[in-house]
């Protein structure tokens, strides 16, 4: 579910004018993350898990999720060290889909650089409150 009220956020901030353009790369609203895999990556691709990086979700506890989990609560390496570290492309953005919580994450921090305000704010703001929830 999380997936998808971030990409309801996405479209509001489209739409919104916060966001110019699905089309324009990750590393534009998220300039920690340049150098990495992820940066060219636009966010289009991100909304259609299509990023061409690999990213596994085995749940065993020594995959990427595991990995990704572990740098978000930690003020070292962090989250965008973590993103900076994957450097390796499976294939193209756009050509395959491959669903990778790390998308979502991404978004997340796409939102937060383009709003200047955090995930949580906007999902009440825009979402809940004009829902009376």
């Amino acid at each position: 579910m999380a997936k998808t009220v971030i990409a309801l956020l996405v479209g509001i901030a489209l739409e919104r004018g916060a966001i110019a353009s699905l089309d324009d790369p990750a590393e534009k609203e998220v300039p920690a993350i340049k150098g990495s895999g992820y940066a060219p990556v636009s966010i289009r691709n991100l909304l259609r898990m299509g990023s061409g990086m690999p990213f596994n979700e085995r749940y065993d506890g020594n995959d990427d999720i595991a990995r990704m989990n572990a740098a978000l609560y930690a003020t070292r390496p962090g989250f965008a060290e973590f993103v900076r570290g994957q450097k390796a492309r499976d294939y193209p953005p756009g050509e395959k889909f491959n669903y990778a919580s790390i998308a979502a994450v991404l978004l997340g921090r796409v939102l937060e650089g383009a709003t200047t305000r955090d995930v949580s704010a906007l999902t009440s703001e825009w979402l809940w409150q004009p829902l009376g929830a």
